[in-house]
């Protein structure tokens, strides 16, 4: 008799058994997709109605005791905007306006610069790597045409 009342319970077991393999099969799973998902970068989208458009790129700056001098901001692998950090910066933030000629994907770097202490002093050294931000340009919507008033 004690054969026939420990059925259910060993049943019971081996679906709780069958239960947990599943759990712990798709547990790893459930994470690698979550970590694949959440390595998307986010690429924001900026609205322009006339080209070029001015945008601005922020960041935070270096510390005094490293003597930056300036910043040189780069749209797009092109010539560098180069920003004085005693007038484009303040403690907390420095901002840098870049002149953006096409609606569509763009990239922007950045990179502190001082002087080389060892050498000529009027050698640039860059840090590397540099910081690096990805945006869309988009058109904003046109008004809609057409439109009138009507008395029904």
């Amino acid at each position: 008799m004690s054969a026939l009342s420990d059925a259910p319970t060993h049943l019971q077991a081996s679906g709780r058994l069958i239960a947990m393999k599943k759990t712990l099969f798709l547990l790893p799973l459930v994470l690698v997709a979550c970590a694949v998902a959440l390595k998307r970068p986010i690429v924001p989208v900026l609205y322009a109605q006339t080209l070029p458009a001015t945008v601005h790129a922020h960041f935070t700056p270096r510390p005094a005791t490293e003597n930056v001098t300036q910043y040189s901001v780069v749209l797009d692998g092109g010539a560098p905007v180069i920003a004085q950090a005693s007038t484009a910066c303040s403690a907390t933030d420095c901002s840098v306006a870049l002149s953006v000629p096409t609606f569509g994907s763009h990239s922007v770097t950045a990179a502190s610069q001082n002087f080389l202490v060892s050498t000529d002093p009027t050698t640039v050294q860059s840090s590397t790597p540099t910081a690096a931000v990805a945006f869309v340009l988009a058109a904003s919507p046109s008004a809609p045409s057409g439109t009138t008033v009507k008395q029904n």
